[in-house]
């Protein structure tokens, strides 16, 4: 599912040459991160946590980063409603992390 979700995102972030087109896919793309925010956000949370295997967390690492590529006002709204100080998070920043966050990515 966060793949699919992720590719929707890469797509309407992608520049496109009829501009009509171009709005109407941002504006899927910015509905699709505020539904997920406002609705889905402690299912992220539980996404992120140590215990599940790390291709969920490199997909779920990997949505996110599609939902900053939507723009300004998707960054912003990720920025506010997204917990980055959520305990679980703190793991990725630590230099002992069981977890290699990079090699979620692949």
């Amino acid at each position: 599912m966060l793949r699919a979700l992720t590719a929707v995102l890469l797509y309407t972030s992608s520049p496109h040459e009829d501009a009509s087109r171009a709005r109407l896919l941002t504006e899927v793309g910015e509905k699709v991160v505020t539904t997920i925010l406002a609705d889905h956000t402690s299912s992220l949370y539980h996404c992120l946590r140590t215990v599940v295997p790390s291709k969920l967390i490199g997909a779920c690492l990997r949505f996110l980063a599609a939902m900053v590529m939507q723009g300004v006002e998707s960054a912003k709204k990720l920025q506010s409603t997204f917990n980055f100080a959520y305990k679980p998070l703190t793991i990725f920043v630590n230099k002992s992390a069981p977890i290699a966050v990079g090699l979620c990515w692949w």
